[in-house]
């Protein structure tokens, strides 16, 4: 599904990897136009991303879709229709992964809004399997280093850090399809591995004893750091329960 200027799609995401409570979200699908292609006027097509950000019923924009897990230099290729693609040779070198970077301003805007923005992996035309068990773990640091809190020269959309994928499997083949009914269990596993070392606004955790709440999103910083993360809420009360903080935090 995708936003126009005319008419609006909202669904619910099947599986969201994100680090948040355990609530209903509403999310909207970013990406396709679909409704803008057939509509022959502009005025129906997609519009920036930040500006379905003003919307206060949406929580989280999946954008769509990361539709071939592995392509030309061992990278995947996303399709954001007019927004961003591989079709017009602006991909990082020896690869069809295009760059995006105009996303990534729009990207911040909407997190500092408070939205939660994912990585949808898949959609119908997707090529989305694995061959074994370790190439499911290897795409998985993949997904980490290129969208999330991880490294690489070939980030799609710079600095800017999503906030969790979506896995939006209609399609696949291989000895491991993702597109069964219930997806790759190492691609999962390690996923949550490296999602759950990082944490968003209002995340409360308890460290030396202390309570501290989270002030944004961030990874690798521990509470009492120079950079201003988290905020000192006083001792913990006995009874409390809060999040550890995980024994190993890494950028």
């Amino acid at each position: 599904m995708a936003f126009s200027s005319a008419k609006r799609a909202l669904s619910l995401s099947s599986i969201l990897l994100i680090t948040t409570p355990s609530i209903l979200l509403a999310a909207g699908y970013y990406g396709q136009n679909s409704y803008g292609a057939t509509h022959g006027s502009s005025v129906y097509s997609q519009q920036f991303l930040s500006t379905y950000c003003q919307d206060d019923a949406l929580d989280v924009i999946p954008l769509a879709f990361l539709h071939i897990f592995f392509s030309s230099g061992g990278l995947p290729e996303i399709d954001l229709a007019n927004t961003c693609n591989s079709n017009n040779g602006n991909v990082f070198p020896g690869t069809k992964l295009a760059v995006c970077h105009q996303l990534t301003d729009d990207i911040k805007t909407c997190q500092k809004r408070g939205k939660l923005v994912t990585m949808s992996l898949g959609g119908a035309t997707g090529s989305t399997a694995f061959s074994s068990d370790a190439q499911a773990r290897t795409f998985a640091e993949t997904i980490w280093n290129l969208f999330l809190g991880g490294s690489s020269d070939t980030r799609p959309f710079g600095d800017a850090v999503l906030d969790g994928v979506d896995l939006d499997l209609e399609s696949g083949s291989g000895t491991d399809t993702m597109s069964r009914p219930r997806p790759s269990a190492p691609f999962l596993m390690h996923m949550w591995d490296l999602l759950s070392s990082q944490y968003i606004h209002n995340n409360v955790v308890a460290h030396n004893g202390h309570k501290w709440t989270a002030g944004w999103w961030s990874i690798g910083d521990l509470p009492g750091g120079v950079v201003g993360v988290w905020e000192d809420n006083g001792p913990c009360s006995p009874s409390a329960k809060f999040r550890r903080l995980p024994r190993v935090l890494k950028h």
